[in-house]
C-alpha cells in the first residue's frame, strides 16, 4: 500500500524530522532477524545545545565501544539518502548490505516503488543519534540506537516528481515531527546489519 510504503521510506530516510509525513507508530514494528539475548540498557549521557541559528545544533556524544555500530548506521543513511536523490539510476544493492530480514525486503520494495513512480528526494537531514543499549561485550555484538533527526531548514527534505519537479503532496501529521527512530543493529559475519527500524510518531522527540 502507498501509505505503508511512504511511511517506511520517510522513516528510514528522515521521518523523525518531517512534519508532513504519515509515519508508522511505535506499535508498527519491523521484526528482528536475530532476537536479542540480553536486555541490559546502557545509556550514553550527553547534553545537546540548541542554537538560535536556522540550522539545528547537535554535538554527538562519546559513543564508546558502540561507535562502529553508529558509524555503520550513519553510513547506511548517507548511502540511502544519496540513492533516493536519483532512484532511476541507482541500484538498491548500494545499501542492501546494511539491511537484514524483513526490513531489507521492505526497504527494497519501497525504493523500487519510488523508482517506478518517477519520484525522488532532495534535501538534507541532521542525524542526532544516541546509544540506548550497548552489547559490544556479548558474543553477538549488537546495539539499540535512537535517532531524533532534524531537518536542515536551509535545505529541507522534499519528495518530488522527477518529470515535473513538483513536490508530492503529503498529509499533515499531528503531533509534528521530529519523531524518534529506534534502530537495532547487529554485527553479523563482520558486517553491521540493521534488522529493525521503528518510528514513534505519537510524540515529538528531543535529541
Amino acid at each position: 500500500m502507498a501509505g505503508t510504503r511512504n511511511a517506511l521510506i520517510f522513516g528510514v530516510l528522515i521521518c523523525a524530522a518531517l512534519v508532513t509525513t504519515s509515519c508508522t507508530s511505535s506499535g508498527g514494528k519491523t521484526h528482528d532477524s536475530t532476537p536479542p539475548t540480553s536486555d541490559s540498557p546502557s545509556s550514553t549521557a550527553n547534553s545537546s545545545s540548541n542554537s538560535p541559528s536556522p540550522t539545528p545544533s547537535w554535538t554527538p556524544p562519546d559513543y564508546g565501544t558502540a561507535k562502529p555500530a553508529v558509524d555503520a548506521y550513519l553510513e547506511f543513511q548517507a548511502l540511502h539518502s544519496k540513492a533516493l536523490e536519483d532512484p532511476a539510476h541507482t541500484s538498491a544493492s548500494t545499501f542492501d548490505k546494511y539491511l537484514g530480514g524483513q526490513l531489507k525486503q521492505r526497504i527494497d520494495t519501497a525504493f523500487a516503488a519510488e523508482k517506478s513512480e518517477g519520484k525522488a528526494y532532495r534535501g538534507k537531514a541532521i542525524r542526532r543519534v544516541r546509544v540506548v543499549q550497548n552489547h559490544m561485550n556479548a558474543s553477538l555484538k549488537w546495539a539499540v540506537l535512537r535517532d531524533c533527526a532534524a531537518v536542515d531548514p536551509g535545505n529541507p527534505l522534499v519528495e518530488y516528481y522527477v518529470a515535473t519537479g513538483k513536490p508530492v503532496p503529503q498529509k499533515p501529521h499531528n503531533p509534528p515531527g521530529p519523531y524518534a527512530d529506534t534502530i537495532k543493529i547487529f554485527l553479523i559475519n563482520g558486517q553491521w546489519t540493521i534488522t529493525s527500524f521503528t518510528v514513534d510518531s505519537t510524540k515529538t522527540c528531543k535529541p
